[in-house]
């Protein structure tokens, strides 16, 4: 059986060239998130979100997709500010 081919324009992945995904890890800094009634104690929302967003953003750069992310760090983005993130030039994070 025969793999299929990508469409005209688009790479080996199926993507567009110039393929731009923001990644928000959403909560940080002084805001933890939920504290679950899952999570062990010590353990916070925000720093699970951040740290599937990093395995999610490596994960599209491996398969060759542009990454941006809301924020790398433990800080806390203003939920009003997250919107204009993803319109900025496709720089990568």
């Amino acid at each position: 059986m025969l793999a299929a081919r990508p469409a005209a324009g688009r790479l080996p992945n199926g993507l567009r060239p110039g393929h731009l995904v923001t990644v928000d890890a959403g909560h940080g800094g002084v805001d933890p998130g939920n504290p679950g009634m899952f999570f062990p104690r010590g353990l916070r929302e925000k720093d699970v979100t951040l740290a599937v967003a990093m395995l999610l953003r490596d994960e599209l750069r491996r398969r060759g997709v542009t990454v941006r992310m809301t924020r790398t760090t433990d800080t806390l983005i203003a939920l009003g500010e997250r919107g204009g993130i993803a319109p900025r030039s496709a720089t990568s994070s």
